[in-house]
């Protein structure tokens, strides 16, 4: 959620557009193979985006070369016609000015090195499953069998086998997953993680390494898990790592986007959808709070909720979705068993912003996702007594730019 000048913004934008673009070319004249649906990078490597957003001085270099470049297209254009030769020929002395010192340093040993990192083939794929609350439901026996061993049931890496590994698991609870691709950690735990001896850094199992020197750190669940159950995993990682870090900074660590679900909105049972530019508020209990026109309302039922004890008439939506109640249990720390009293609210976008109680008034401290921008004191002007009025004020002044490696999302 990390902030950094336009210019390099725009410029990590476009990186990440050129690779996609030429991902989707390469895919549509059908060139690449696929893997889930999805089309496999044919790379070894990608342009290092995280090292870019660090180091702004190889970030200025790669803006100078890619001008250089964009520039040589007109160039070639106007070279072409009598009338505008000597306007081409000028525009391409720019283009060459520009760009040969930049693409000089970049094309150099230590420039490459700096500029491209090591890539997965489903580097820039994108989660079939999705942050849905079936699917964090699903995964949760799946880490149970196969992961909490090392990793520990809290993703803290603390787990029974975790002293006879090579290397200690990660805390997966400090914001670990939002350092890497969806694609890039689906790929890990397909294929594994191997360390070259000494390095004390995990490799993905297709980079360059010694083959002496290759320990494995993380097996393959290639043979194991199906490319579903591995997306699955990976959706109760995430919001189990969001309640483990709720529980133990008082904040959530990396941003968590209101779960998929099942709810009746008034037309049936189905799919919930968040509403463009609306605020959301979640509700865990029987009885919704009274209604509130700057909110949209879901209430969150019990697994176990009788009928006669249910309070729903102010409630925009009901969702009686026992994966539902898991999952917001997990986002917020607590046991299903403590859920109930819970409220979240949602900003416009989908992310979840504030974790209170429904027995008491909301308070600044209940916000529990903030920008990285966000002002000590912002200058917000609410009545005295509001606080759900002082949180609302909030988030729409500091809205969510979270980011996920080195892109906004």
């Amino acid at each position: 959620m990390a902030s950094a000048p336009a210019w390099l913004e725009t410029l990590l934008w476009l990186v990440q557009a050129l690779q996609a673009g030429l991902l989707a070319l390469a895919d549509a004249l059908g060139l690449l193979p696929r893997l889930d649906g999805q089309p496999l990078w044919p790379w070894r490597w990608r342009l290092a985006t995280e090292m870019l957003r660090v180091d702004q001085g190889l970030a200025r270099q790669l803006a100078l070369a890619l001008a250089a470049i964009a520039l040589c297209a007109p160039a070639v254009v106007l070279a072409c016609w009598r009338r505008t030769r000597r306007a081409g020929l000028a525009l391409a002395a720019a283009a060459l000015l520009i760009g040969l010192l930049p693409m000089s340093a970049l094309l150099q040993p230590a420039g490459r090195a700096a500029l491209l990192a090591a890539a997965t083939p489903t580097e820039f794929h994108h989660s079939a499953a999705g942050f849905d609350s079936a699917a964090i439901a699903a995964g949760a026996p799946l880490y149970a069998a196969h992961c909490a061993g090392c990793h520990g049931e809290s993703g803290r890496g603390d787990g029974p086998l975790a002293a006879s590994l090579p290397m200690w698991p990660p805390d997966l609870a400090r914001g670990l997953l939002w350092q890497r691709s969806e694609g890039a950690q689906f790929w890990a735990v397909r294929q594994g993680l191997q360390a070259a001896s000494g390095s004390g850094r995990t490799r993905l199992r297709h980079e360059p390494t010694s083959g002496a020197d290759a320990i494995p750190t993380m097996p393959a669940f290639a043979a194991t898990l199906s490319d579903r159950e591995i997306w699955a995993v990976l959706a109760y990682l995430q919001a189990l790592a969001a309640g483990q870090g709720l529980q133990r900074e008082g904040r959530w660590i990396s941003p968590v986007p209101v779960p998929a679900l099942e709810a009746d909105c008034g037309a049936g049972p189905g799919r919930f959808t968040l509403t463009p530019g609306q605020r959301q508020r979640i509700v865990a209990g029987t009885a919704a709070p009274l209604p509130d026109p700057r909110l949209r309302t879901l209430l969150l039922l019990p697994p176990d909720a009788g009928e006669s004890a249910i309070e729903a008439e102010s409630a925009d939506c009901i969702s009686r979705s026992a994966e539902a109640w898991q999952a917001f249990a997990l986002i917020a720390g607590l046991s299903p068993q403590a859920l109930a009293g819970s409220q979240f609210l949602a900003d416009r976008d989908g992310w979840l912003r504030a974790l209170g109680s429904a027995r008491q008034d909301w308070s600044d401290g209940d916000m529990v996702c903030r920008s990285a921008a966000s002002p000590s004191e912002p200058a917000i002007e609410t009545p005295a007594g509001d606080g759900l009025g002082r949180l609302i004020a909030r988030m729409d002044a500091e809205p969510l730019r979270p980011l996920r490696g080195a892109y906004f999302h």
